[in-house]
């Protein structure tokens, strides 16, 4: 009886596990496609993660992400549209004219020792770890061998410290950071001369603009809705 029910349910999952197959395999020949050498790797993805990939969206690279999120994943791959002409990319949705994101996203756990090794972080020229609460020891240790700059989000001073004593190159406190932009902003603001009218008047319209341009934008709206 047992081995009556065992061929139904077979038989009732068949199409499914086909089309997870398909997929599987469109997913592999996706990634043979960007070089995994001298790349940019974000572990996860947070607002230092996107400033990270607009930054190198500028100098036309492109930046592998490795994150878990479906929903996450599915965005960026609608938006991905590949900038660096040196690693493929997804070089079949390429176009000069397509306004979209330079992010290449995998579906893999980026805190997996495997996923690093099959993305070869190791090779790769900058590797920045998004993810907060987790133990970045393991990373540290694996990455220790390698000439890749490593950059570790945290919001922990004493994480910050533990983080320099692992080697990390540069430990993305992001709390800090935001005080230090919010006294330079400050500082810039009053000065000797300044009216109180006109104070931050600059600053608020181009932030406006900016959220603007981010609710116009499809593409910058769907991954804003990640961070």
């Amino acid at each position: 009886i047992l081995q009556i029910y065992q061929v139904e349910i077979y038989n009732r999952v068949q199409f499914l596990l086909v089309a997870l197959e398909d997929i599987s395999v469109s997913e592999a020949e996706r990634e043979t496609k960007f070089s995994y050498k001298d790349h940019i790797v974000l572990l996860g993805f947070n607002e230092s993660g996107l400033e990270i990939a607009n930054h190198f969206l500028a100098k036309k690279r492109d930046v592998l992400m490795l994150d878990l999120d479906p929903s996450l994943h599915r965005t960026m791959l609608t938006s991905f549209c590949g900038v660096d002409e040196s690693s493929h990319g997804d070089g079949e949705t390429r176009t000069q004219d397509r306004i979209g994101s330079n992010i290449f996203p995998v579906y893999a756990d980026p805190e997996s020792e495997l996923a690093w090794r099959r993305y070869r972080l190791r090779s790769a020229s900058l590797v920045v770890c998004c993810t907060i609460d987790r133990d970045p020891k393991p990373l540290c240790e694996f990455m220790r061998a390698s000439k890749a700059i490593l950059m570790v989000v945290t919001n922990s001073n004493e994480e910050a410290k533990v983080l320099y004593d692992l080697g990390v190159s540069y430990a993305i406190q992001q709390e800090y950071l935001a005080a230090l932009e919010v006294g330079i902003m400050l500082k810039d603001e009053y000065t000797a001369d300044s009216q109180a009218e006109s104070l931050f008047a600059k600053r608020r319209t181009v932030h406006l603009e900016e959220l603007k341009e981010e609710h116009d934008s499809y593409v910058r709206r769907r991954i804003g809705e990640f961070i």
